[in-house]
């Protein structure tokens, strides 16, 4: 009968430490997923921040070519010579039409 009670409480015995193994592999398992968790956070927050920077980046680019298209549709020099130069030919033309019609 001793036997059997030492047998039964050293099975006892086993399974707690068993189920304490298990939980700590499970305490361990949460903490390196809590971790990589954390990694996985921080690297997506740096991606978001690199893509608000680029984005950023982007639009600075896009309202300084903006600018610039808008600055040359202002003050263009090729155009402003070929103006010059066709209301130059109007005026001559207008001159020579007048001058026939007299």
């Amino acid at each position: 009968m001793n036997n059997k009670l030492l047998l039964v409480q050293n099975l006892i015995i086993l399974q707690r430490i068993k189920m304490k193994i298990k939980t700590m592999e499970n305490r361990k398992m949460i903490k390196t997923n809590l971790k990589t968790n954390l990694r996985i956070k921080v690297k997506v927050k740096a991606k978001v921040k690199a893509k608000i920077k680029m984005n950023l980046k982007v639009r600075a680019k896009v309202e300084k070519n903006h600018l610039k298209k808008s600055q040359k549709m202002k003050v263009p020099k090729k155009t402003k010579k070929k103006v010059v130069k066709n209301q130059k030919i109007k005026m001559l033309e207008n001159l020579i039409y007048l001058n026939s019609s007299k």
